[in-house]
């Protein structure tokens, strides 16, 4: 209702509460597009105060004093948001080094916070950060669990061994394996499969490979030469 404040008691005895993100002090209003409708002043406007919560009509050439706010500046609960720099493999794992943890952290009074500061996050299968953050208007706390795995696979050959010599169309079964410390073997894949037979129908310096993925991503090629004669 025009001219009347808002003093409910959902809005505090004082009658200011829910404009406590607003300036209050003195005559602090908002114009509208509105034009009022009172008789004798048509170059009134609707007005919103905030201090007490009333609505004017205000003269268009009435002198006021604006005074720019920046979201920083004004008044509010905690927000938390983390960040995280590195970079990401397969399936959710980071795999560079270094990988950092940091944290924007919001909020006017400054918050007191907890947890919130720069972490290097170490090779691990999940390790999960909380920033908590809490001031006069109200509190906030976000958690992150980061996996990282920044070393590559390995992979080990013993058959066909390394300089090995072997005859034209000798039997050698192919054995070979590979081991992840953190995410684990995804894949591990050979010139031929495990425990069949190496290649030895063709005379010369032969090669055989096998390729380790884990499961973040990262990769190994191992290569041994071997002669068939």
């Amino acid at each position: 209702m025009a001219g009347v404040a808002i003093t409910t008691t959902n809005n505090g005895a004082a009658g200011f509460d829910l404009f406590s993100n607003m300036p209050v002090s003195g005559y602090s209003f908002f114009w509208g597009s509105t034009p009022d409708t009172f008789a004798g002043a048509p170059r009134y406007r609707w007005s919103f105060n905030t201090d007490g919560g009333s609505q004017y009509g205000v003269a268009e050439k009435f002198p006021s004093y604006v005074l720019a706010e920046t979201p920083g500046q004004v008044i509010s609960a905690p927000t938390v948001t983390p960040t995280v720099t590195g970079t990401v493999g397969t399936n959710g794992w980071y795999v560079s080094l270094p990988t950092k943890l940091t944290w924007t952290v919001l909020g006017k009074p400054a918050p007191v916070r907890s947890g919130c500061g720069t972490f290097t996050v170490p090779d691990t299968t999940g390790k999960t950060y909380t920033c908590s953050a809490t001031n006069e208007q109200g509190n906030a706390s976000v958690s992150v669990t980061i996996k990282k795995d920044s070393v590559p696979p390995e992979a080990v050959i013993r058959k066909p061994a390394n300089d090995a010599t072997y005859t034209l169309n000798q039997h050698v079964l192919a054995s070979y394996t590979c081991t992840d410390k953190t995410s684990g073997v995804a894949s591990c894949l050979g010139t031929v499969a495990d425990g069949t037979s190496v290649p030895t129908s063709v005379a010369g310096t032969q090669t055989f490979n096998v390729t380790a993925t884990d499961n973040a991503g990262n990769t190994t090629l191992k290569s041994v030469s071997y002669m068939v004669q």
